[in-house]
């Protein structure tokens, strides 16, 4: 009988082990993930600099120069751009 006892408690030891790793290792996993609806939460975009007056803009429109140069133009610089003939990307 205490023979029963002795295995049933190593038994219940062994099981509660193993679901302390399980459950260890699936915390850890599930913290790697990034839930992109945070992100789309957010409002903070960075600006960026328009590449001709150099002024801060919510969107820039990017075209390709003669040389191969990518330029990001706001909208007010666009005209210059379609001025010279680049293409938009």
């Amino acid at each position: 009988m205490k023979m029963i006892g002795l295995l049933a408690g190593i038994g219940l030891a062994g099981t509660g082990l193993v679901f302390l790793l399980v459950y260890l290792l699936r915390s850890k996993s599930r913290s790697n993930v990034v839930k992109l609806s945070h992100y789309k939460r957010k409002s903070s975009r960075v600006k960026q600099k328009c590449s001709f007056c150099k002024t801060k803009s919510d969107s820039l429109t990017f075209y390709s120069s003669h040389e191969g140069k990518v330029v990001g133009v706001c909208r007010k610089c666009a005209v210059i751009a379609k001025r010279q003939d680049w293409m938009p990307i």
